[in-house]
């Protein structure tokens, strides 16, 4: 995502998301949309993370940070996976569907921060705003903007980046990178998933 997205567009997004996961649970089959049928910004190539949350709890989250796959497409295929292969999470079963509230999240490019401590990154993110990416040999992670909402804290949200990397808060390997990125988040609570209109 290079410029912003409509409200549309957004509102699009989240109906490909609940579709996708409509069909994987209530079908067991993927559902890949056709690209050519969306708005020029949904064709154009986009890295996204699909949230689901089951009466007001997380219920599954994936996402990619990098692709060249066709936004549309990409939120779609992390819709399903998000349902039915997050490892932290039990599948979502047919049950579940009225009661999951789906959320989509569209990334901007990730730029590195050129930051060379612990402490200068504390004092360089922007609470609210940047999604952080930490990468240090073998350990890996990100956090998304969203979970400002929880970790308001800079202190608390690195800290829980790191660890989810497997790193100690306050630690800076050799060699670590950080980098940051935004997003533009949308989703309609209380509405469940449903079949899709033909």
């Amino acid at each position: 995502m290079t410029e912003p997205l409509t409200d549309e567009e957004l509102d699009i997004l989240v109906a490909v998301a609940e579709r996708s996961v409509w069909e994987v649970v209530a079908h067991h089959r993927p559902w890949r949309p056709v690209a050519d049928g969306y708005p020029p910004a949904l064709r154009a190539p986009g890295a996204a993370f699909v949230s689901l949350h089951r009466d007001g709890r997380l219920a599954g989250c994936i996402g990619v940070l990098t692709t060249d796959v066709p936004l549309v497409v990409t939120v779609a295929d992390r819709a399903s996976a998000a349902a039915v292969n997050d490892p932290r999470f039990r599948p979502v079963d047919p049950l579940d569907l009225p009661r999951l509230d789906v959320e989509v999240s569209v990334l901007t490019p990730s730029v590195p921060l050129p930051v060379e401590s612990y402490a200068e990154l504390l004092s360089t993110v922007r609470p609210g705003v940047d999604g952080i990416t930490v990468h240090a040999g073998r350990h890996r992670a990100t956090m998304l903007p969203t979970v400002w909402n929880d970790l308001i804290a800079p202190a608390d949200f690195i800290a829980a980046v790191w660890r989810k990397a497997g790193l100690t808060p306050g630690d800076w390997p050799r060699g670590i990178e950080v980098q940051r990125y935004r997003t533009q988040t949308h989703g309609h609570s209380g509405r469940g998933v449903h079949a899709p209109a033909e």
